[in-house]
């Protein structure tokens, strides 16, 4: 009678493996796409320019699909009054995107904090620059500023 008890046991125990096992298989199927991230509506190419003199004419932003930005193109004129673009490349820096508004984090401690039109497809603000020393952040307003999609 042991015995039996042993291996009903065991087959309620394979039952419950093979139910598992098809229930994983098979809701894989059926399963909705996941959510993209709200900073999902930054992916491509955007241009940041400053109201105001900041030593550069623009900045042209890549972000990837899920909102973060991957490259950093800066765009001035130097003492002969040529164009010259420095590019920051392989950058994985995370956004914030709210309903409305948008704070870019870029490199060199800048920071642009903007709203978001109905279409999402320009932003106006500032730009400031943020310093940290020790536990203290010193922030400077820069101007105002504007960020268009591509």
């Amino acid at each position: 009678m042991r015995e039996s008890k042993k291996m009903s046991s065991a087959r309620r125990y394979s039952g419950w493996k093979f139910l598992l096992l098809a229930l994983s298989a098979g809701g894989g199927c059926n399963t909705m796409p996941a959510v993209p991230p709200p900073e999902a509506i930054l992916a491509g190419i955007w241009k940041l320019t400053p109201g105001s003199a900041q030593g550069y004419t623009h900045k042209t932003l890549t972000f990837n699909e899920v909102g973060r930005l991957t490259k950093i193109e800066t765009t001035s004129v130097n003492l002969f009054l040529q164009n010259v673009t420095v590019t920051e490349q392989n950058l994985n820096i995370q956004q914030t995107v709210g309903a409305t508004t948008v704070k870019i984090n870029m490199t060199n401690d800048q920071i642009f904090n903007g709203t978001l039109n109905d279409a999402k497809t320009e932003a106006t603000g500032s730009l400031l620059s943020e310093s940290r020393i020790f536990d203290t952040i010193i922030t400077t307003e820069l101007g105002p500023a504007t960020m268009t999609k591509q």
